[in-house]
């Protein structure tokens, strides 16, 4: 089979000496283990997300599905490759340009993750296959999704595992009020942002968790690519199910009125005369906004 020339086939050697088996996760005590630490981590890795992608990300759930559908083109989740997970469906639903953008912002953020001791669940992932493989890498794939797709081949159930662990972090007592928008912020764009970045910080943290300092092969340049594509996959998948904060359905009808609004094209300006009783004037054109 002839390769197009804007992709490449990568191959890759893997060998070890331990058994290639995944260990059995308990994902309840996993989640006990990791809301504490996650409780801490999420301000920090809020504070590395830029408000307007995370504004991006906080929408997802306030965008009926015919909406979503029409500007990108299939819903989030689709499996655009069969062999792939959700949470790898996910992120590339979402495109490359805000994953790579994402991923510029947190490669300080995550490596600060396992320095500030987060609970490492990577030795439950078991070891690798071992032996040779291939993957076709379109030239114009982000490294978020080339990260995920190794991931997937080297480490099958760890994106699934971070998605899972999120999801349940998502809904614990501990865990659960960081992703609460202060009524304190107001506006469409505050209140997406606030939305998305709590989102997104959850599941970079338990993404991050799982992952350890796992690296994508032949990506040394860019560490931190696997947790952050996981975790954009899966903030996509929360935040499409996560109830919109309060306030926001508000915030979102009075921005769409002021951004519809403009004034008449013509309007008519002059002055009142209390002796002829007429009004004088001309017509005057006016910009609109």
């Amino acid at each position: 089979m002839q390769v197009p020339q804007q992709q490449v086939v990568l191959i890759v050697k893997i060998g070890h000496d331990h058994d290639s088996e995944c260990a059995v996760v308990d994902i309840a005590e996993a989640v006990e283990m990791l809301a504490g630490p996650v409780a801490e981590a999420v301000p920090m890795i809020a504070a590395h997300i830029p408000p307007d992608l995370g504004a991006e990300l906080g929408r997802l759930g306030a965008v009926r599905d015919e909406e979503v559908q029409t500007s990108r083109g299939s819903s989030a989740g689709d499996a655009a490759d069969p062999a792939g997970s959700p949470v790898l469906a996910a992120l590339r639903w979402l495109g490359p340009v805000v994953p790579e953008q994402l991923l510029a912002a947190q490669e300080l953020a995550v490596p600060d993750l396992v320095l500030a001791g987060m609970v490492d669940l990577s030795p439950l992932l078991g070891q690798p296959p071992a032996g040779s493989f291939y993957m076709v890498h379109s030239g114009d794939e982000s490294q978020a999704v080339t990260a995920v797709r190794f991931l997937e081949m080297l480490r099958p159930g760890a994106a699934e595992l971070a998605a899972a662990l999120a999801t349940r972090l998502a809904a614990h007592p501990v865990a659960a009020p960081l992703l609460a928008v202060g009524a304190d912020v107001t506006g469409e764009a505050p209140i997406a942002a606030a939305h998305g970045t709590a989102y997104l910080a959850l599941a970079v943290a338990a993404a991050s968790a799982v992952l350890g300092d796992w690296r994508a092969p032949l990506l040394a340049d860019s560490p931190a690519a696997a947790a952050v594509g996981v975790a954009v996959g899966t903030a996509v998948l929360l935040l499409r199910d996560a109830p919109v904060p309060a306030g926001y359905a508000a915030a979102l009808l009075a921005a769409k009125a002021r951004q519809e609004y403009t004034m008449p094209a013509r309007t008519r300006t002059g002055s009142w005369s209390s002796t002829s009783g007429t009004l004088t004037g001309k017509e005057r054109e006016f910009p609109r906004k």
